[in-house]
Order: C-alpha cells, then structure tokens, then sequence
C-alpha cells in the first residue's frame, strides 16, 4: 500500500473509532484484518501516489468514511502551461473588456477540462457520476461522485487540486423581524441620514440606468416595493426571468425569498415607497443561500459566475452586488478568486463586515480578503453599532472601508409585508445603493473610482481617519454623487473656521 493510501487508512480508521466509538466496526465475527476495514477503492494498484496537498484534508477525511457514498467535491483543474494569460485588468471599454474576459476564461476551461473527459465519461457510463457543474470562472468543475472516481482524479496531471464542496452557515437561520406597517412613503430614517433625498430631488439621481444584484437567500419579486424595477419586469404584463434570476440552490424559474434575508437587503438598495437608495434602478438576483441561510461553495462559485454573463450575455451583468453575508473563518480565501474576476469584469461586490464586534479583529471573510469593500454598520446617533465586526483584517488591512445605518432599518419582507432589521447585513445595500447613483451618471466608472469617491467622500466621525471601528468614516450619499455629477464643485468639510 503506498504511503499516501496508509495515510488514508489512517485517517478513516481514527474517525472510526472517534465517531463510532471503539470497536464500531470491529464487532463483527470472526478473523478481522486491517484491510477488511478498507474501502475496496483504497486496495486497487495505483501507478504514483497524487502529490502532497493535491487533496484537502476535509475532502479526505470525507473519503474515508466506510460507506461508499457519493460526496460533492470542486475539481480545479490544471491550465495549461502555454495557456494565454488572463488579464484580470479591465482592458478598453468596459462591456468589451467583460466579453473578452469571459471568453478568455470560458476558453481556459474547455481546454483544461478535455483531458478530463475520458476519465468522467468512464465514470458516467459506471453511474459513478451523479452531477457535473461547470465552473469556467475559477477553472473548475463541481461534482458529486465517488471516492474511486475523487482518487483517479488526484492521479491525473490535468487536475491542480480537490477540494471538499462545503456547505457552510453565512446568514443565521432565526432570522428575527419587528413588522413594521410601513402606512407612508416617506424615506426611512437610514435614507435620509445619507442624505439621498436630496439626491433625488436637488440633483434628479435615483439610480436611472444602473443594475444592482443581489445575492443571497433570494428575493420576493411580487413585492410592492421591488415588483416595478425588477428586471425582469417588462411592463404590460410581460415577465421574462431568464438574465434577471438565477437559483443555484433549487432550480427554481422566478425570484422567491424562503428566508427574507435577501428581500430585506435588496430593498434597502432599490426598493420604492421610501424604503432603498436607488429606487430607479433595475434589479436582478442569485439565490445562493437556503432557507436556512446556509450554503455550498459550489453554488456561491456558480452564482458568481452567473454574474459575469446572466445567462450567457455579459450584457446582463450588474454594476453592483449586494452581498450581505458572511463566514465567522475571516482567513477563509474560498472566493478570492471570484471577487478578482468580478473586479476585473467592472462589477463591485460590497460585503457585510459581520455582527461579532465590539472586539477587534472580528471579521467575517469574504469581507476580510484584500480589497473587498467591507461595510460595517452605525447607529442613528452616529456611533458605530456595538455588534458591527471590527478590523483589522488577518492581511493588516484597514477594515471596514466605511459604515452605514444598520440598526433598526425598515425595508421589504416576503409576502408584501416590510419588517425592522439590525446588522452589517443592513448597512451593506446602502453601500450598494450608492454605487448604484454613481454608476447611473456614468457607466464607465471604474471600480476603483467607485471605491475611491465612496470612501473619500464619507463623513469621518472620529477623530483619526481611516481606523478599524469605522473606516473612512459614515457614508455619505450626497456628497459622493456630486462629486462625480458636478466634479467642479468644491465639497469638503470645515475643520477650523476661524482659520
């Protein structure tokens, strides 16, 4: 047996006894030996042993379990080395640069992935096989298969690295409301604090133009507030969803929100009746979390991907992406790789800080990785709100880059209804909102220009700026929208009048 399989072995023989409890498997009768514990694919000849790290130490522990069950695993497949480089730069005008991108990636793919194919047809043809998703944008492929097919895979030259397709906990599951009739259309309290009536009235913005995303437990479309500016909102009855809505948990054909998460934050970016920042623009959404709030890594991967081209039209892709979730691990670097490409196709993805403050060093990753915008929240007396996660970030990076209102915001619920909510998760859309108003008065502001007005422009309400409690400070709407509508105005704030 060579060293890797006794590794193996190992592994799946102390989990037997750690979660079976000594002797679990032993009690049968008669003469046992070590092999008779081993899954048959274990004992097959193998030519050369996958090289150390080739498999996560989570898949092989998922490997080893006795019975010969089918686990979902992520493939990344190995580039090939006369590959052309993919730029991760916007290259020339800005939907140009997002096609020449997904082609380039999608080209990547199909030639990494067909020295693969006679080994899963193999395993297709044996119903080894169980589901294949095709992840172009990290050079991968999510599968649920068998620990014989996961080991031939590690054998191969073509395959980089295996890693175990987890489920993780990003939204938590009681997710607690206080209804709110919400009788009047006055903007809430969040909305004028930002100043963003004055943007629809002085300046005419409400986000005309501009699409946001939201991704996350979902989003109810027949919603009073979010019905109007849903993308795939025709007008005069007609409904198209393909391009606007994409389920990678169930498969379903129209928006829906089983959680309320998703509705809540997406009303707060778009919605109408006084309750979002951008009410004129138009919205779309990737259910990638269930009603639980949880998710697998191979449907946040596919979610991301959808973004770059909603059902294959880069055309269709957002200006901004509302991502209001998290996980507690804040050196996880599972879509670091996804928020680059995002990035590069001109798309700015704002993510909630997380809710494990007062403490420093208490971000939730993604919002943790090196330049993702992380949003903490603040409170209606200007303080940063006691649970809003502080940085800095295990990088050493300044988090979060501003805060915005999230204590008691009112925005939509499933079912018509609208609720009150606390968290980063509610100071995130605001964020999204915003860059919404920019990208709306010109669409070719880059990402970084997005970022730069965003924190440059925010109201500092400590005395050092930028810090790991706050950022660069509160969000300010008005002042950012100016800046890029009217670029000759002098916007700042008065220090010393007397000097």
């Amino acid at each position: 047996m060579y060293t890797w399989e006794r590794r193996v072995v190992a592994v799946w023989l102390s989990l037997s006894i750690m979660i079976l409890g000594f002797p679990g498997p032993l009690r049968a009768t008669g003469p046992i030996t070590t092999l008779s514990l081993v899954p048959a694919w274990f004992l097959a000849p193998a030519a050369s042993a996958p090289p150390p790290g080739k498999i996560d130490p989570d898949l092989l522990r998922a490997m080893a379990l006795p019975e010969d069950l089918p686990v979902r695993v992520i493939v990344i497949l190995q580039t090939e080395e006369k590959a052309t480089p993919i730029h991760l730069t916007p290259q020339g005008q800005p939907l140009d640069a997002r096609r020449s991108l997904v082609k380039a990636l999608q080209a990547r793919f199909e030639a990494s992935r067909m020295p693969l194919a006679p080994l899963l047809d193999e395993a297709g043809r044996q119903e080894r096989l169980r589901e294949v998703t095709e992840l172009w944008s990290i050079n991968g492929l999510a599968l649920t298969t068998y620990p014989d097919v996961i080991f031939k895979l590690a054998l191969s030259p073509w395959v980089a690295a295996l890693h175990l397709d987890h489920a993780r906990s990003y939204v938590a599951p009681d997710f607690i409301s206080e209804s709110s009739l919400h009788t009047t259309p006055n903007p809430v309290w969040g909305i004028v604090r930002l100043g963003v009536p004055e943007v629809w009235e002085t300046l005419a913005i409400s986000g005309t133009g501009a699409l946001v995303a939201s991704m996350d437990t979902g989003v109810d479309w027949l919603h009073p507030a979010l019905n109007a500016n849903y993308l795939g909102n025709l007008g005069h009855g007609i409904v198209v969803h393909q391009g606007a809505w994409f389920d990678a948990v169930s498969g379903g054909v129209y928006p829906y929100d089983d959680h309320g998460h998703g509705t809540h934050t997406t009303g707060t970016a778009v919605g109408s009746e006084g309750i979002g920042v951008a009410p004129g623009a138009r919205w779309q959404a990737v259910k990638v979390l269930n009603s639980s709030g949880a998710g697998f890594d191979s449907d946040i991967h596919a979610g991301f991907q959808w973004l770059l081209a909603p059902d294959g039209d880069p055309a269709l892709a957002p200006d901004v992406v509302v991502c209001s979730w998290g996980m507690r691990d804040a050196y996880l670097t599972t879509f670091q790789g996804d928020l680059e490409t995002l990035e590069a196709a001109g798309i700015l993805a704002v993510f909630a800080a997380g809710n494990e403050g007062p403490d420093s060093a208490t971000l939730r990753s993604p919002a943790s990785l090196p330049g993702v915008f992380a949003v903490g929240a603040s409170d209606p007396y200007e303080h940063i709100a006691p649970f809003s996660s502080r940085g800095p970030s295990p990088w050493g990076e300044i988090k979060p880059y501003v805060v915005a209102p999230g204590v008691t915001i009112e925005s939509a619920m499933p079912g018509g209804t609208y609720a009150y909510q606390e968290g980063t998760s509610m100071a995130t859309p605001h964020v999204a909102g915003v860059a919404a108003l920019l990208r709306s008065i010109s669409d070719t502001l880059s990402v970084s220009d997005m970022v730069h007005v965003i924190t440059q422009t925010a109201l500092p309400l400590t005395a050092t700026v930028p810090n790991n409690e706050m950022g660069w400070g509160r969000l300010d709407a008005y002042a950012a929208v100016i800046v890029v509508d009217q670029p000759g105005i002098l916007a700042g704030i008065v220090r010393n009048a007397s000097g």
